[in-house]
């Protein structure tokens, strides 16, 4: 049964996430928070370090995607290696001149 939006489905196991976010992302983020366990450190860049353990989710990749230049995957690899070869599939789809 898929409760709460088409996404809210267990999907894997609990990850320590670890996200390098801009700081209209650490903002928002102080209000919505990921996880009970969620804590957001300001760097002297001006960019936040946020670790959280979250659900490794469909909804995490896409939510993550739709970031943008906003938000650093740091951890786990794994993830952070999959949100990558997305982005770099994307960055070759608009490479292309012709795009029909």
């Amino acid at each position: 049964i898929i409760r709460n939006g088409a996404f809210d489905y267990p999907e894997g196991d609990a990850i320590p996430l670890e996200l390098r976010v801009n700081a209209d992302l650490a903002y928002h983020l102080h209000e919505a928070r990921l996880a009970e366990d969620q804590l957001i450190e300001r760097g002297p860049d001006g960019t936040s370090r946020v670790t959280a353990t979250v659900r490794d989710t469909a909804r995490l990749k896409w939510w993550l995607l739709g970031l943008g230049a906003g938000v650093e995957v740091v951890g786990p690899p794994s993830l952070r290696d999959a949100i990558a070869q997305e982005l770099e599939s994307a960055r070759l789809a608009y490479r292309t001149k012709d795009p029909a």
